[in-house]
């Protein structure tokens, strides 16, 4: 009998505009419980118009970008909901920013999220917060990558995840 591993949490990450009330969802990734990530840039409507530079110095996502490749918030919203339904939650460092923006795409795409965002240390075994950013910080140097990028963080929650449940032994 083969031995498949455990599924493993969803995780989450949303870049945004900025972080002004009318900032909105400029890229988002998620994780499956495979640990494969996915990620997408999302075009932004027409009616919106936040752009902070000092935002896009963090992400480093040009506007230029996400208005030449990002998707329809629609297909976002949708391919969200497809990859994460049965999940039923993903979570996430940032819960109330990320779930704040994800808001933001859900309302204008005209759909209701069929998962919900909860914060990343509920679903961490026996972690402080202190502990789970010293697993983040030695995710991030294996992975590599730009830092606020969406996949990138996702990745690095995967990679702490791990690094807390080797920790934390067999359950």
């Amino acid at each position: 009998m083969t031995e498949h591993p455990a599924p493993l949490p969803c995780f989450i990450d949303v870049e945004a505009s900025g972080i002004a009330p009318d900032s909105y969802p400029v890229e988002v990734a998620w994780s499956g419980p495979d640990g494969l990530v996915t990620d997408c840039l999302i075009a932004p409507l027409n009616c919106w118009t936040h752009w902070d530079a000092n935002a896009e110095a963090i992400h480093g996502i040009p506007k230029a970008l996400v208005m030449r490749e990002g998707e329809s918030v629609e297909r976002v919203a949708l391919r969200l909901n497809s990859a994460l339904g049965l999940a039923g939650v993903a979570y996430s460092d940032a819960s109330a920013l990320d779930g704040w923006w994800l808001d933001v795409l859900f309302e204008a795409a005209g759909l209701l999220p069929e998962f919900r965002v909860a914060p990343a240390i509920d679903v961490f075994p026996d972690t402080t917060l202190s502990a789970l950013e010293g697993y983040k910080e030695t995710a991030y140097r294996r992975i590599g990558g730009r830092r606020h990028r969406a996949a990138t963080d996702v990745r690095a929650l995967l990679g702490a995840y791990r690094l807390a449940s080797r920790r934390a032994g067999p359950g």
